[in-house]
């Protein structure tokens, strides 16, 4: 029954890549290298790398994945379990190709929103792209939900295997068969951890990219990506001392305060380094708690 399952699974799994490249990224693809300049595209060739990844990699690879799984369920040792741990240990060197595509997977979706927000072009191939793979293939889950399909299936394999490990010796054909079950789920364990490590990576980066692409009114270079920099908390802050309205982005090791403007737009005003900041207490009419402050290179109030 658990082979069964894997087998179905992967095979719904491999149709929803193959749509994702069959209906989405080979149509754009091949209709940007027709335009004899990116911004005559849908989309240029840079933002199809960004959204897209590794899709074609990992599909590839599950392509080759299923076809053991077949191998193995046409072995004729049912209702025994044999073979499965080497199917998954000659597949795992392939999942590698999903740290890449997590990693990037938040940005990938918010420059897609951007791009199909702003391009009424793209936005109708998008739906037509969608009707026509719910007609021709019985594959009703639209773009976004296809690009989010591989961020859960290392974790899918992890649980899987899980469950093998558990069966009795008498229910495989071997010892051998039952030591690969248990080396697969090892490295597939290791795998599932670095995904989901990538994936916190992808959203805190594409945090970073979003309040960048935000701001305006600095002047000479300025980058917030920086290793190590992660994004904690955003809001509307109220001066104690003037009153003032700003909205805040609050880093790890970096306080930006801002205006708002039109468009989700924000003008920076002020940049702190919280490494040599001060932080003082103020009390509610403005005056300085006695029982605050600290040393540093200025004081945030």
């Amino acid at each position: 029954r658990e082979l069964c399952e894997v087998l179905a699974s992967e095979r719904r799994y491999v149709a929803e890549l193959a749509a994702l490249v069959d209906y989405y990224l080979l149509p754009l693809r091949a209709h940007a290298a027709t335009k004899p300049s990116p911004k005559h595209a849908l989309l240029a060739p840079p933002a199809l790398a960004a959204i897209f990844s590794s899709c074609e990699l990992l599909l590839d690879a599950h392509r080759a994945l299923l076809a053991d799984l077949r191998g193995v369920c046409d072995a004729g040792t049912w209702p025994f379990v044999a073979h499965v741990g080497d199917v998954f240990l000659k597949a795992a060197p392939a999942f590698g190709g999903y740290h890449m595509y997590v990693e990037g997977f938040k940005n990938a979706v918010d420059l897609l929103a951007s791009e199909c927000a702003s391009n009424a072009r793209l936005r109708a191939f998008v739906d037509d792209a969608y009707a026509r793979a719910s007609a021709e293939r019985d594959q009703w889950v639209d773009l976004p939900g296809l690009l989010s399909a591989p961020l859960n299936r290392i974790a899918r394999y992890e649980g899987t295997l899980l469950r093998l490990t558990r069966l009795r010796l008498d229910e495989l054909v071997s010892a051998a068969d039952a030591a690969s079950v248990v080396s697969a789920y090892g490295i597939v364990q290791q795998q599932s951890a670095l995904v989901r490590e990538h994936l916190e990576a992808s959203e805190n980066t594409a945090a970073l990219r979003r309040v960048m692409r935000s701001l305006s009114g600095y002047e000479g270079p300025f980058e917030l990506q920086k290793q190590g920099r992660r994004l904690v908390k955003e809001g509307e802050l109220v001066s104690a001392t003037s009153g003032k309205r700003r909205y805040a982005f609050l880093f790890t090791d970096l306080l930006l305060l801002t205006t708002p403007k039109k468009n989700g737009r924000f003008e920076l005003k002020y940049v702190t380094e919280l490494a040599t900041a001060d932080v003082v207490a103020v009390d509610a009419d403005g005056t300085v708690d006695a029982s605050g402050g600290g040393g540093g290179g200025g004081s945030a109030r």
